[in-house]
């Protein structure tokens, strides 16, 4: 053999598992993700938790999960960025905190990978809650935080799955460009287990201030009997004009709320106040209603109107004219929405910003999440529910990571743009973590980490603050990680399918045998064709002489 045909061997060689590679690559971002579909699942998919008593409950047994949803040409739809909503129900009509209830969602078009639903009292109560298990037995969970009392359906918030491993979302509610007639209701009464200890105690309550401007920050003194995780303040006029606003900063010294841009001017008198904790809400009123509490409420406020260049929202007041109003607002402006237990925050709030100088702030609980007009490219109506939690909470990641803070998101997929995420430092948080902290994004289908930042300190009013791009599971830890448990971003973009799914090392080596059986083909066949060749020529050549 000749130095030039070993050559061209290893270049062959290099060739194959070039291509090889490539392939893989294309396998996990989902390119072939139907003839996974199709391959056994090395997953405990049909583990005894799936079979447990609570899956096999009425409201998870009822006809929604036997229905045509489940097995709907929308799963298996190639179409791509459409969406729509064909029928919706509940399984369930009365239920406890803390149950499950099924959802028999039928949609037509790109493949439905995430859903959230809006619950909404006529007291105006809300609540939202995240569909799981999507695409088998779809349920939803009761928080325990809810209040008890009958809610109707508002919004439902479906994500969809392109053929390329890509996200979209589209909304339907009650009213508006997609409207869809939701007839559900849905009556919560106290579960048995948190009746017995399902109330917190308010022992007082008041503002540092009696006069304030639209738009001010009013500092809230507070003392209950548990530490509190959500503050949710309703006023009252004396001609019956409302506005209820958002406590921030909670388990700090200083809890705070802003006056939103809809107050009208007037004397307000604090009427009502929702407290919360991680597992249990209470309510109180100033008239004892239907559901709260009766407390003496004794404070008033005096709001006249402001004229700067900040607006302030609670998310369900946003509308067409206050779209309109954001729209038309110059560079400079900021933007503050409370999302609060309505967490699905409207796409057309980023395209009032996107390529301006404008600043959109988005509270939620004590964190927020921050987006410049200048970084957004796309619009979307977003889930922007933001869990932060030990990292005992997560089954996952704490098999890998003993310590730390994971901030969990609802599956969104790429953001319209980058987004600051900022985690208030409160007395809860400071027990874990330190001034100075790494943070890191978890991939799931690896099981590994990829470095965000590796020197995020605590900001000068209290917060840890990352950017992201897209949402998943975010870790928060005082030291840097092992280094058999982190990829670079270019290894996780790349070859991470080699640590993932064992289904995608199967087709990647089904792939390159194929690709070498290919390449021995046509070699022997190129072999073959050279000895007819030379044999053909032998013959003529042996002719000749005889001749």
């Amino acid at each position: 053999m000749n130095k030039n045909k070993i050559v061209q061997y290893i270049v062959g060689v290099a060739a194959i598992f070039t291509l090889g590679i490539f392939i893989g690559y294309q396998l996990n971002f989902g390119v072939f993700s139907s003839i996974q579909e199709k391959l056994p699942s090395v997953n405990n998919d049909a583990s005894d938790a799936d079979a447990s008593d609570a899956n096999a409950s009425d409201a998870n047994a009822s006809d929604a999960n036997a229905s045509d949803a489940n097995a709907s040409d929308a799963d298996a739809s190639a179409t791509d960025n459409i969406m729509y909503l064909q029928s919706f129900s509940l399984g369930s009509s009365s239920v406890k905190k803390g149950d499950k209830v099924s959802v028999d969602i039928v949609t037509m078009g790109a493949c439905n990978s995430a859903a959230s639903i809006v619950f909404k009292s006529s007291t105006g109560m809300t609540f939202t809650a995240q569909v799981q298990d999507i695409t088998d037995n779809p349920y939803i969970v009761i928080p325990n935080t809810v209040i008890a009392t009958t809610y109707s359906v508002t919004d439902v918030l479906l994500v969809g799955r392109n053929s390329d491993n890509s996200t979209f979302t589209k909304q339907f509610s009650k009213t508006g460009a997609n409207s869809f007639p939701f007839a559900n209701t849905l009556t919560v009464v106290e579960s048995d287990a948190s009746a017995t200890n399902s109330k917190i105690d308010l022992k007082s309550i008041s503002l540092d201030r009696i006069a304030a401007k639209v738009g001010d920050k009013i500092y809230v003194n507070i003392s209950t009997s548990e530490q509190l995780t959500g503050l949710k303040l309703g006023f009252t006029s004396n001609d019956n004009k409302t506005f209820t606003v958002i406590a921030m900063d909670l388990g700090t010294t200083k809890p705070y709320i802003e006056i939103p841009s809809t107050t009208v001017s007037g004397v307000y008198s604090l009427t009502s106040a929702i407290l919360s904790t991680d597992d249990v809400s209470t309510a109180y009123s100033k008239n004892g209603s239907v559901g709260t509490t009766k407390f003496n409420f004794t404070t008033s406020l005096n709001i006249s109107n402001a004229t700067e260049s900040s607006f302030i929202y609670n998310n369900d007041d946003v509308d067409s004219t206050i779209l309109t109003q954001l729209y038309d607002a110059p560079n400079g402006t900021n933007i503050t929405i409370n999302v609060d237990s309505n967490t699905l925050l409207n796409g057309e709030l980023f395209d009032a910003i996107k390529g301006k100088n404008k600043k959109l702030t988005i509270n939620y609980q004590n964190n927020q999440i921050v987006f410049n007009g200048n970084d957004i490219n796309s619009s979307k109506t977003i889930d922007i529910k933001m869990t932060v939690a030990k990292v005992s909470s997560n089954e996952n990641i704490s098999k890998l990571v003993s310590d730390g803070i994971v901030v969990n998101f609802p599956d969104n997929g790429n953001l319209p743009g980058k987004a600051l995420v900022r985690v208030k430092a409160t007395d809860e948080i400071v027990k874990v973590l330190n001034k100075r902290v790494y943070v890191y994004v978890y991939n799931e289908s690896s099981n590994d980490f990829c470095e965000i930042d590796t020197d995020v300190t605590k900001s000068s009013d209290g917060y840890y603050e990352f950017d992201i791009t897209h949402n998943s599971d975010y870790l928060i830890v005082n030291k840097k990680l092992a280094d058999n448990l982190v990829v670079s971003q270019e290894e996780e973009n790349v070859v991470s399918f080699l640590k993932g799914n064992t289904t995608y090392l199967m087709l990647i080596a089904i792939a390159i045998v194929v690709i070498i059986l290919v390449t021995i083909l046509i070699v022997v066949l190129k072999n073959k064709k050279k000895k007819v060749s030379s044999e053909t020529k032998n013959n003529n050549s042996s002719t000749n002489m005889i001749q």
